[in-house]
């Protein structure tokens, strides 16, 4: 995977969308494109149960995922460990260490 570029910073005092996008990106440690491979692979690895747990983002390699209800809640729960293992297969390194619940 090639590395990203480290981002110049503009010689003006107004700083574009793109550079601030990127060095937000950089400080994450997450690169755009693991973004758009997640999002595929988390709809592919979860399937049906997408329609009650939402991926809300990523910070540090742990999942976000918003639950519609308790039960969900606990589907996740107990889920959890296989599917940090279905989705991190994907990717060349893993990256994804964990999942969280945001209410």
């Amino acid at each position: 995977m090639p590395r990203a570029r480290k981002p110049r910073r503009p010689v003006s005092g107004l700083m574009p969308s793109g550079w601030i996008a990127t060095k937000w990106m950089s400080r994450q440690r997450v690169m755009p494109d693991r973004m758009a491979v997640l999002d595929s692979v988390w709809e592919k690895e979860i399937g049906f149960l997408s329609r009650h747990w939402k991926l809300e983002g990523v910070q540090r390699g742990i999942l976000f995922v918003k639950v519609r209800s308790g039960p969900a809640a606990q589907e996740l729960k107990l889920r959890s460990a296989e599917i940090v293992k279905q989705i991190n297969k994907h990717f060349s390194n893993p990256w994804i260490t964990g999942i969280r619940q945001v209410v």
